[in-house]
C-alpha cells in the first residue's frame, strides 16, 4: 500500500518536497527513485530544486500521471497501434459505417440525418480524433464504451441516450476487429489491461524502484491501482498533518470532509467583497502592498457582470485589464469533459443524477 506524508503548505511545493527528501536521504538521493508530478512545469521546477539541494538529480526519473503506465508491463507483446495507424483504422470503420443500414435505430441515434459527412475527409479525421480522445479518457477511468453501455444506471437514460452508448460500443467493436485483422494492439485496451492488472516491468522490479507521488492534486481513480502495485510508493500531500482525515488513503481530497472547512487564503489573495466599490478597494490595497508588480502585467477577472463597469472606472488610473469570462456552452465543450462527468455519475448511487447528463455532440 502507498504511504501518505503530509508536508504542509506554508512554502512552494518544490521546497516542501525537497525538505521531505532531505529528511529521508540527507546526503544523496537513492537509485531507482521515480517522481510523479502533476505537470511538465512542475517537473522542471522540482528537478531544478533537487539540483540545487543535491547538486544533481542523480539519475532520478520524472513522470506525469499520464506516463505512469509505462512503468508496468504491457499485457501482450503485440505492437500497439500508433496514432497515425489508428486514424487508418477508424477510416476503415467509417467505410463500414457508410455501408450500414441508415435506418438502424442505434446508429441513427449517434449520427442522425444524412451521412454525407462520411465523404468529407476533414469530417472523418475530426470524428476519429474525437473518438480516440473519448476512448483514452474512459481508459483512464478503467472503462470503455461497452462498460458504460452495459452499466445498470445507463439503462435509466432515455432511449436515444441508451442507443448512443450502444452505437459507440458497436463502433469500438469494429475498431477492435480492424486492429486484430492488421495484427495490431489497441492502445486504449493496452492501457485498460495495465490498469486492471498492473505488474511492474521486469527491469523496473529488478531495480526495486520507489515511486514518489509529489503533490498531484487530482488523480484519475484508476491510478491508485498503480500506486498499490509499485514496489514502494510515497504520496506527498500538500497539507498539514492535522488535515489527514480530510484525505483518502491515496491522498485524494474527500469532498464531504472539506464541505464545511474554512480554507485559509494565501497571503496576498483577494477576498470577494459584497459590492463593487469594496472589490475596488481590495484591489487598490493589493496593488499598494505589491508595488513590485507592474499593474500593466495584471489581469483582473470580474465574475459579476454588474461589477465590470464600476471596477473599470475605479481602477482606470492603474491600467489594469479587467475582463469577464464568457461561459462556454455545453455543446462547445470538449466531449471528454462529458465523459469524465459520466464516469463520475456512474459511481453516484442516485440514478436521477444521470437524467440531465449532456450527451455526445452531433457529428459535424
Amino acid at each position: 500500500m502507498a504511504t501518505r506524508h503530509f508536508i504542509g503548505w506554508s512554502e512552494a511545493a518544490p521546497a516542501r518536497v525537497v525538505r521531505w527528501c532531505r529528511g529521508q536521504w540527507p546526503e544523496a538521493l537513492p537509485p531507482g527513485l521515480i517522481f510523479c508530478v502533476p505537470t511538465s512545469l512542475a517537473l522542471r521546477r522540482l528537478r531544478d530544486a533537487l539540483i540545487d539541494a543535491y547538486g544533481s538529480f542523480q539519475g532520478v526519473r520524472f513522470l506525469t500521471p499520464s506516463a505512469l503506465p509505462t512503468l508496468f508491463a504491457p499485457p501482450a507483446e503485440t505492437q500497439a497501434a500508433t496514432p497515425s495507424e489508428m486514424f487508418r483504422v477508424w477510416a476503415r470503420v467509417f467505410d463500414w459505417l457508410r455501408q450500414a443500414d441508415p435506418s438502424d435505430a442505434v446508429l441513427a441515434s449517434l449520427f442522425p440525418g444524412q451521412r454525407a459527412w462520411l465523404d468529407r475527409p476533414a469530417a472523418r479525421y475530426a470524428l476519429a480524433r474525437r473518438l480516440m480522445a473519448l476512448r483514452d479518457t474512459l481508459a483512464e477511468q478503467c472503462l470503455d464504451f461497452a462498460a458504460v453501455a452495459a452499466h445498470p444506471q445507463t439503462a435509466l437514460l432515455g432511449d436515444r441516450e441508451r442507443n448512443r452508448w450502444a452505437a459507440l460500443d458497436l463502433l469500438e467493436t469494429k475498431c477492435r476487429e480492424t486492429l486484430a485483422a492488421l495484427g495490431l494492439e489497441d492502445p486504449a485496451d493496452r492501457q485498460l489491461a495495465i490498469l486492471r492488472n498492473p505488474v511492474p516491468q521486469p527491469q523496473e522490479a529488478a531495480a526495486e524502484w520507489r515511486l514518489v507521488v509529489a503533490c498531484v492534486p487530482d488523480l484519475m481513480p484508476a491510478l491508485t491501482r498503480l500506486f498499490d502495485a509499485a514496489p514502494a510508493c510515497d504520496i506527498l500531500v500538500l497539507a498539514e498533518p492535522s488535515d489527514a482525515d480530510r484525505f483518502s488513503p491515496h491522498g485524494l481530497p474527500a469532498p464531504a470532509a472539506w464541505a464545511t472547512c474554512d480554507i485559509p487564503l494565501p497571503e496576498g489573495a483577494l477576498r470577494p467583497a459584497e459590492n463593487p466599490q469594496g472589490e475596488a478597494d481590495a484591489v487598490e490595497a493589493f496593488l499598494d502592498a505589491h508595488r513590485r508588480i507592474d499593474p500593466a502585467d495584471l489581469c483582473l477577472c470580474a465574475l459579476d457582470r454588474e461589477a465590470l463597469p464600476p471596477l473599470t472606472a475605479a481602477l482606470a488610473e492603474h491600467n489594469v485589464t479587467i475582463f469577464e469570462p464568457e461561459p462556454i456552452a455545453l455543446a462547445k465543450q470538449a466531449p471528454a469533459r462529458a465523459l469524465i462527468a459520466l464516469s463520475a455519475l456512474l459511481r453516484d448511487p442516485t440514478p436521477a443524477a444521470l437524467l440531465p447528463l449532456p450527451t455526445l455532440p452531433e457529428a459535424a
